[in-house]
């Protein structure tokens, strides 16, 4: 549930921080975007999803947590990453040598302290 909320704000975030005549057909694409990932058909319906869409040989999905005590951990990021660039294909082609990054991500009071760039530097 985390990633799914912490990445639908990004994509709102991506719209709001466009230039005013980009929003409305950028806001229609990310709507779009976000119904697919999140419906049960998508990579971020649930943690089930997430698993089975993101996690293998050639692919990664890395979560930044806050550990702000043993008992509040939250999450507050999330980045995918995988060989290839096609999202579609359920492997990479043998020999890739292009990785891709997917579905990045910090929450909006976890920002600008350097989530985001830890995120990049583990993909």
């Amino acid at each position: 549930e985390a990633i799914r909320r912490i990445w639908s704000e990004g994509l709102a975030q991506t719209v709001d921080a466009s230039p005013w005549y980009l929003r409305a057909i950028l806001g229609a694409a990310m709507k779009k975007l976000q119904a697919h990932a999140t419906s049960d058909e998508g990579d971020l319906f649930d943690g089930a999803s997430i698993e089975r869409h993101w996690v293998g040989a050639d692919r990664e999905m890395m979560v930044a947590v806050l550990d702000e005590g043993s008992s509040d951990s939250r999450v507050v990021g999330c980045c995918a990453v995988k060989l290839g660039n096609s999202e579609g294909l359920d492997v990479a082609p043998p020999g890739s040598v292009v990785a891709s990054v997917w579905r990045v991500s910090v929450c909006e009071s976890a920002r600008r302290v350097g989530v985001g760039a830890a995120l990049m530097e583990a993909a």
